[in-house]
């Protein structure tokens, strides 16, 4: 039969895999939103009547408000998909396996 610490160190390790999986998954869905983003915001500054008459946009122009979400949204994902992954479960004291290969989705070391 396992022990409590056992079972507490496997789920722990699960959960941060987890976190650093989805954080990779948000990272190429904010890439995906905000190259979206930033094509209609290319078509509406080709096509400016193309905007339907009663959108609501901030700035005035539909052109300029979905660029400003498709740059914050491009940002989003450059620093959700270069930041190094959390896994403070194996990391050694003295920063011993900072130079240690780790996969880029999960953390785990190679």
């Amino acid at each position: 039969m396992e022990s409590e610490t056992g079972r507490w160190r496997r789920m722990r390790r699960l959960h941060l895999r987890l976190l650093n999986t989805f954080a990779r998954v948000f990272g190429l869905s904010a890439g995906v939103a905000g190259i979206g983003f930033t094509a209609w915001a290319v078509y509406y500054f080709l096509h400016p009547y193309a905007a339907a008459d009663g959108l609501v946009t901030l700035s005035g122009h539909a052109s300029v408000d979905f660029l400003g979400a498709g740059i914050f949204c491009l940002l989003l994902a450059i620093l959700f998909l270069t930041v190094r992954p959390y896994r403070p479960d194996i990391t050694r004291a003295g920063g011993a396996d900072l130079k240690r290969p780790h996969t880029w989705w999960t953390g785990e070391p190679r």
